[in-house]
């Protein structure tokens, strides 16, 4: 079930007080989102800073309006001002252009109400990181059912960093308190389907536990939700696959065998850390890896060394490293023929 992506993070307003992380907010959200998670490049739209015009915001729900598709997912991501009138009862995202107290270039709540209610995708749900987020929320609850049904059932829901208050932005150059959150809960999991009721859950809890601000996350009830939920679904753990020989190998073999594996072993636990933003555990096992790259081709020289008449050992190897190593066998290869020359 493809998912739809739509993410807007806004720092450089031109009309309003600047803000610090939200770029870097929406950023890390999402590419956390496409490596752990189901979420296709392909299907991202991403409006920051300037491009995040009243304009374009509009523009692109009318596209998915008119894109719309029953049988996929809608998630959209706001990170930026946002404003409420308490004589008005409105609450108010603010694009790049807007100007502030002035609420004719503010994008209100009302307008967002009618385009999600609208739209008619199995699951939409919406994560967003405003002051007074909160106004977003009609006052009712859904009722939690099991996930393999919740999946199936479409819905409308929303989580966002705070409720009629306030709050923060985060420190220059680090997340959101509401971010931090988000982003540390979603790489904490391990469940296949982890739900948004589940992650609101978290985020409600640690947010309120640290900070002057109190995230919500419910279903938008009056907006289409039909008592579903979201899910966030794990990829596949991407695994090298080592061909298995099909003959016995000799000891010196199987003690090759066994290293080349532990090589491959430690590139995925590179791969893993560099998505992490582990750097130090990324520099740590890439020193690893090249140790055990060194072992690797002076037990290909040994194994030269041990079977000079072992032609199927030879091929064997060559199918088994291929890369890298390809060409330390290649060149022994050469110097073996020019031997018996």
């Amino acid at each position: 079930m493809n998912t739809n992506l739509f993410a807007i993070g806004i720092d450089n307003y031109a009309g309003c007080r600047k803000l610090n992380n939200c770029v870097k907010d929406i950023d890390n959200i999402v590419d956390l989102l496409t490596d752990k998670y189901h979420f296709e490049k392909s299907l991202i739209t991403n409006l920051k800073d300037s491009s995040a015009t009243q304009t374009n915001l509009i523009a692109q729900f009318e596209a998915y309006i008119a894109n719309q598709n029953p049988a996929e997912n809608l998630v959209i991501l706001f990170s930026g001002h946002g404003d409420y009138d308490d004589k008005l009862d409105m609450g108010y995202l603010l694009p790049v252009d807007s100007t502030l107290d002035n609420k004719a270039s503010y994008l209100p709540n009302s307008t967002l109400f009618t385009y999600i209610k609208a739209l008619e995708y199995r699951h939409i749900v919406l994560l967003f990181d405003s002051c007074f987020s909160g106004s977003f929320f009609p006052a009712t609850k859904g009722i939690p059912t099991p996930k393999e049904k919740l999946f199936d059932i479409p819905s409308k829901w929303a989580l966002t960093s705070g409720r009629m208050e306030l709050v923060s932005d985060g420190i220059p150059g680090a997340n959101s308190p509401f971010a931090n959150s988000v982003i540390n809960n979603l790489k904490a999991n391990t469940e296949d389907l982890f739900g948004i009721s589940e992650l609101s859950g978290k985020v409600i809890l640690e947010v309120t536990g640290k900070h002057n601000q109190i995230p919500r996350g419910e279903p938008l009830q009056n907006l289409g939700h039909k008592g579903g939920e979201f899910m966030f679904k794990l990829r596949a753990k991407k695994t090298i696959s080592v061909p298995v020989p099909k003959t016995t190998l000799t000891e010196s073999e199987n003690q090759i065998f066994n290293i080349i594996k532990a090589y491959f072993d430690v590139l995925l636990q590179i791969e893993e850390a560099d998505n992490d933003d582990k750097f130090a555990t990324a520099n740590r096992l890439i020193e690893e890896a090249n140790s055990i790259s060194k072992i690797i081709r002076k037990e290909i020289i040994k194994n030269f060394e041990f079977a000079k008449n072992n032609e199927s050992s030879t091929a064997l190897f060559l199918k088994i490293l291929g890369g890298e190593f390809k060409t330390t066998i290649e060149e022994l290869q050469e110097l073996k023929e020019q031997k018996t020359k």
